[in-house]
């Protein structure tokens, strides 16, 4: 059966699970690429990478009783000008149940056209975007995820568990995005961008799948 690996990120409104979402970004990989400076480690569709971003019109997520919370409302305003930029000017802004419903449409347009039997979600931790995710969809009267809860899998424990296993610095050069790999080309100049994580979280993830490999094929045996 052919696995196909989606990094996902979401900027919210509050921390709450029915928070109001801002921005939804995701990126399909490919986890049995190894090497990690020639090859791309996100899918090519006629050379344009398996990409997905995209924001909401957040008065539509008010309207559906979404949570803003005021902390979190004062942070973004205190943030760079190109990240608040993002929130306001983008040309793309979709009402919250367009926004869900084209987000879903694309995980299953990459997996039927990857021909993948299952779609394994990664995510920073699974408390938050995850939770989000579910709880939108069952507000908007979506009723199935394009994937299973059991192939939810948590980036932040799996980075950390694996860095220290194999004792990587979490801020190790290893991290650093080759030049010449596709994604470096989509990596947004302002942090607090959701395409911006999915694609760092995607290259730690991928990076230490490969980490693993190395060691139970022994390639780390002196």
């Amino acid at each position: 059966m052919k696995d196909v690996n989606i990094t996902i990120d979401l900027e919210t409104a509050s921390l709450k699970p029915n928070a109001a979402i801002i921005q939804i970004a995701a990126v399909a990989w490919d986890a049995n690429s190894t090497d990690l400076h020639k090859r791309p480690t996100i899918y090519d569709k006629d050379q344009t990478p398996y990409v997905f971003s995209s924001y909401s019109n957040l008065t539509t997520c008010l309207v559906e009783g979404m949570d803003f919370n005021p902390d979190t409302i004062k942070w973004w305003a205190s943030q760079s000008k190109e990240a608040k930029d993002a929130l306001t000017s983008s040309t793309a802004l979709e009402s919250i149940t367009d926004l869900i419903k084209y987000f879903f449409a694309w995980i299953e347009e990459v997996k039927t056209s990857l021909h993948a039997d299952n779609v394994i979600i990664w995510s920073q931790g699974t408390d938050i975007d995850i939770a989000v995710l579910r709880t939108a969809a069952d507000m908007l009267g979506i009723k199935k995820l394009p994937w299973e809860y059991f192939n939810v899998r948590d980036s932040r424990t799996f980075i950390k568990y694996i860095c220290e296993m194999a004792k990587i610095p979490e801020d190790s050069d290893i991290f650093k995005m080759p030049q010449n790999n596709h994604m470096v080309s989509y990596l947004m100049p302002a942090k607090h961008n959701a395409l911006y994580d999915a694609l760092q979280t995607t290259w730690n993830v991928f990076v230490l799948h490969n980490v693993m490999k190395d060691v139970f094929s022994g390639k780390n045996k002196k």
